[in-house]
C-alpha cells in the first residue's frame, strides 16, 4: 500500500473539487442550486457511459454492492444540494472548508467501520486539519456567546460534509471490489435519476404556483408587484422569464461553468477512485477534501471576499494538517 501514491490521487481531487467548487458558485448564484446540481450530474454521466463504452467495461446490474453503490449516489444527490446550496449563500471562502471537514470525520468512520489504522503523526494532521477547519467556520467574538456561523451558507456546508464523509466510507467497498469505473457510473445514474425528479417535481411545483397566483398584486421580497398572468412562479417568489416558448431562458454562461463542473468532477472522482481502491479510505479521504484551498483563494482574489484573524488560523491549520500527513 503505497501512501504517497494515495495523497497524490486526493491532492489532484482536490484540485479538480476546488476548481469545480469555484465554477459551482458561479453557476448556482446564476441558475439556482437545483439546475446547478442536476446539470452538473448530466454532464458528468455522460463521460463516465462513454468511458464504459469505451473500455468495454461491464456494468453489473444486481447484488449487495451494486445496491450500495446505488445507495451512495442518492446519498450524494443530497450531498450536491447541500453543497451548492452553501455555495450560493456563502461565503465561499467559509463554507468551502466546512464541507471540507468531511476528510477529518471520514477518518474516524473509516477505523470505526473499516479496522483501518493510523499513524500517530497522521492523527495529529487530521487534528490539526479539522480544528483548522472548524476555526475558519465562525466569527469569534471576546464573548463567547456571540460568536456565530460566518454565514447563512454554513448550516448546509455542515449537513453536507457529514453527507461527504459517509460517501468516503461507504464507497470504499463497491469501488474495491468492483471497480473505480462501474462503482461511479451505477451512482451517478442514481443520483441523476433523483436531481431529475426533483427537479420535475419543481418544475410540476412552480407551475401549480403560476394558476394559484393569477394576473393582479403579489407580495415579491416584501413589496407589492404587478405578476402577468403567463410567467411562472419560483418557489423563492421570483418569477421566470421565458422567451420564444421556453420556460427558462437559456443563460450560456452558466451552461459553460456547468459542463465545466462535469468534467471536473469526473476527472476529481476518477483519480480519487483509483487512489481509494489502491491506499486507505482515511488517506484518500482527508487529502481529497483540501480543495478549499484553491476555493478560498478565489474567494478573496475572485470575489474579493475577506477572512477574518481566526479563519486565517483556520487555513494555516489546514495546511499544517497537510504537511502533518504527507510527512508520516
Amino acid at each position: 500500500m503505497d501512501a504517497s501514491f494515495g495523497i497524490a490521487c486526493g491532492l489532484t481531487g482536490s484540485v479538480c473539487w476546488g476548481l469545480l467548487d469555484s465554477c459551482a458558485t458561479l453557476a448556482s448564484r446564476r441558475v439556482g442550486t437545483l439546475v446547478t446540481s442536476t446539470g452538473m450530474q448530466v454532464a458528468a454521466l455522460i463521460p463516465l457511459v462513454v468511458l464504459c463504452v469505451v473500455t468495454g467495461q461491464p456494468i453489473p446490474t444486481a447484488g449487495p454492492l451494486v445496491a450500495q453503490a446505488l445507495c451512495m449516489g442518492l446519498i450524494s444527490a443530497v450531498g450536491y444540494l447541500l453543497t451548492y446550496e452553501a455555495f450560493r449563500l456563502g461565503p465561499i471562502a467559509v463554507v468551502s472548508p466546512v464541507i471540507a471537514a468531511y476528510g477529518g470525520l471520514s477518518v474516524v468512520l473509516a477505523i470505526l467501520l473499516l479496522g483501518e489504522l493510523v499513524r500517530p503523526l497522521q492523527a495529529c494532521g487530521v487534528v490539526a486539519a479539522t480544528i483548522g477547519i472548524a476555526l475558519s467556520a465562525v466569527v469569534l467574538d471576546p464573548q463567547w456567546r456571540r460568536s456565530h456561523p460566518v454565514g447563512r451558507g454554513v448550516p448546509f456546508a455542515v449537513g453536507a460534509f457529514v453527507i461527504w464523509a459517509v460517501t468516503v466510507v461507504g464507497f470504499a467497498t463497491p469501488i474495491r471490489e468492483l471497480g473505480w469505473l462501474p462503482t461511479l457510473t451505477i451512482s451517478r445514474s442514481a443520483s441523476t435519476v433523483a436531481l431529475l425528479f426533483v427537479g420535475a417535481a419543481s418544475l410540476v411545483k412552480s407551475r401549480l404556483a403560476k394558476h394559484r397566483h393569477p394576473a393582479g398584486d403579489m407580495i415579491v421580497g416584501g413589496s407589492t408587484a404587478r405578476v402577468p398572468s403567463d410567467l411562472p412562479v419560483r418557489n423563492d417568489g421570483s418569477i421566470y422569464a421565458p422567451r420564444r416558448g421556453w420556460l427558462v431562458p437559456v443563460d450560456r454562461t452558466a451552461v459553460i461553468l456547468i459542463v465545466t463542473m462535469g468534467w471536473l468532477d469526473v476527472l476529481g472522482f476518477s483519480v480519487w477512485s483509483v487512489g481509494l481502491a489502491a491506499t486507505a479510505a482515511w488517506l484518500v479521504g482527508i487529502t481529497g477534501s483540501l480543495g478549499p484551498i484553491v476555493t478560498v483563494t478565489f474567494g478573496l482574489v475572485v470575489l474579493g471576499e475577506r477572512l477574518r484573524p481566526n479563519q486565517w488560523l483556520g487555513v494555516g491549520g489546514i495546511l499544517a494538517g497537510i504537511i502533518l500527513i504527507a510527512a508520516a
